[in-house]
């Protein structure tokens, strides 16, 4: 990660911001490290990426864009089966995403809909 985060002098946390659209849905991730600081040294992995953002929203023909999903840290709100908007109440574990940690086809149908996009997708570089 810190390879990746270097391109010299900057004011601001280093971070690394990913945003991919496809037909109806946008994701984003932001990925960080928590060393920051004296917390540093009594981390056993501190430079290890962290997800401090995360979005999903879908693009309705006839409508303004929803938002499935946003977290910030450990928290995520969700919007459940029904449209509700609601905060998950178990906190997530910061090194991976929400739709790896949230398989649930019946509460969350648009979260596993969009894991699926995403792994279908193939990055080439």
């Amino acid at each position: 990660m810190p390879s990746t985060l270097w391109a010299g002098r900057r004011k601001g946390e280093p971070k690394v911001e990913l945003s991919v659209q496809l037909d109806d849905l946008t994701y984003e991730i932001c990925l960080a490290t928590l060393a920051r600081g004296e917390r540093c040294s009594r981390l056993p992995f501190p430079l290890d990426p962290v997800i401090t953002t995360e979005r999903l929203w879908t693009h309705l023909p006839d409508g303004p864009p929803a938002e499935m999903l946003e977290r910030h840290g450990t928290t995520a709100f969700l919007r459940d089966d029904e449209g509700h908007r609601i905060t998950f109440p178990a906190a997530f574990r910061e090194s991976e995403p929400v739709l790896s940690q949230l398989v649930d086809p019946v509460s969350f149908p648009e979260l596993v809909l969009a894991r699926e996009a995403l792994g279908r997708m193939s990055f080439h570089h």
